[in-house]
């Protein structure tokens, strides 16, 4: 298979800026997209093709690997492969294409996730059920792993996701009432969380692990069975 041109291909210089590749790619996306070459499946491959040139071009570092040694130096360097499908583009360059085509984007903000609750079974004698009082309680319960902080990276740090730039979403194109529009859902590669590295070997990259924690519960006087206390702040972490 002959060596792509990834310069050719965007009608550019190697010596061209950050500015003026994305100003080319933007014209050669206009004329190719598959929206305005409907069953044209030439024009969907030129699109995905302007669209993988695009994605190393535009990065420091794949574009540094392509000028040392090309579409291989790409793979090894960055692991980028190249896109299966044009909805892989879209993926990729959702915003660029809002601003294009005046999608409409919506986007699923990133928010903390609550932990979950923990919950134990308390045996009580009679005298403690009918006078009150205070009792320990041990109970194996998930907590924030020590080695890795929380993150569930190796050595607590992660790079920015590849697939993603650091965003924790990727935008896919939906069609509605006839127009399209542009859906932010959480990377796959990342989880959502923007951040790519090798798992924690303490936790398995799970960001916690399970260890025993002693709690101090009062037990209110008078107290009936299949009472429930809630006590705050108590649950497992939170992603």
């Amino acid at each position: 298979m002959a060596a792509r041109d990834y310069y050719a291909e965007l009608g550019v210089p190697r010596t061209a800026s950050a500015d003026e590749i994305k100003q080319a790619f933007r014209k050669l996306a206009l004329k190719h997209h598959p929206d305005r070459n409907p069953g044209d499946a030439t024009a969907e491959e030129r699109f995905k093709r302007i669209g993988e040139a695009y994605n190393v071009l535009s990065d420091p570092k794949a574009r540094a690997a392509y000028d040392r040694g090309g579409e291989e130096q790409v793979r090894v360097d960055t692991g980028f492969r190249g896109f299966d499908s044009a909805q892989d583009v879209f993926g990729r360059f959702g915003d660029l294409f809002g601003d294009l085509f005046g999608d409409r984007v919506w986007r699923e903000e990133r928010r903390p996730a609550r932990g979950a609750d923990l919950e134990i079974e308390l045996p009580l004698a009679f005298e403690e059920a009918a006078e009150g009082g205070r009792r320990t309680v041990t109970l194996e319960a998930p907590t924030a792993c020590l080695a890795c902080g929380g993150s569930g990276a190796e050595g607590g740090s992660a790079p920015p996701c590849r697939t993603c730039k650091g965003r924790g979403v990727v935008n896919r194109r939906a069609r509605e009432l006839g127009s399209f529009i542009s859906v932010s859902t959480p990377c796959p590669s990342c989880g959502g969380s923007g951040r790519q590295a090798a798992a924690c070997r303490a936790c398995g990259g799970e960001g916690t692990t399970t260890r025993p924690r002693t709690i101090e519960i009062t037990i209110p006087a008078a107290i009936e069975n299949g009472t429930t206390l809630r006590l705050a702040g108590l649950g497992a972490p939170g992603a």
